[in-house]
């Protein structure tokens, strides 16, 4: 039966495709287990190792600026029953728009 063979074929895949994951994560956790033991014992023979300090992967590495925060603005509709309303509001006259600023910066 072809269906058969299909679905076993698709079941192998998924299995191999699982293992190759699981495998990658495990091998990952040993690499970084190793890497942090070699650097505590470099610490240590240098004298500058202090027990019960927190490992912190991120330390070499240099933290990127992405500037201040975005302002987000709110915008939403009136119904013509609100206070206030001119029947201007119906789904006929909405107009979709795209607001970008950019900012004029230097070389």
């Amino acid at each position: 039966m072809p269906g058969t063979s299909v679905s076993y074929t698709a079941l192998i895949a998924t299995l191999v495709l699982l293992l190759a994951v699981s495998s990658a994560i495990v091998i990952r956790s040993l690499v970084l287990r190793r890497r942090h033991q070699r650097i505590v014992e470099e610490a240590i023979r240098a004298g500058t190792w202090l027990p019960h300090q927190p490992y912190d992967s991120r330390a070499g590495r240099r933290r990127r600026d992405i500037g201040k925060k975005p302002k987000l603005w709110e915008a939403w509709l009136r119904s013509v029953d609100d206070e206030g309303g001119d029947g201007k509001c119906a789904w006929d006259n909405i107009m979709v728009c795209c607001v970008d600023r950019f900012a004029n910066q230097c070389c």
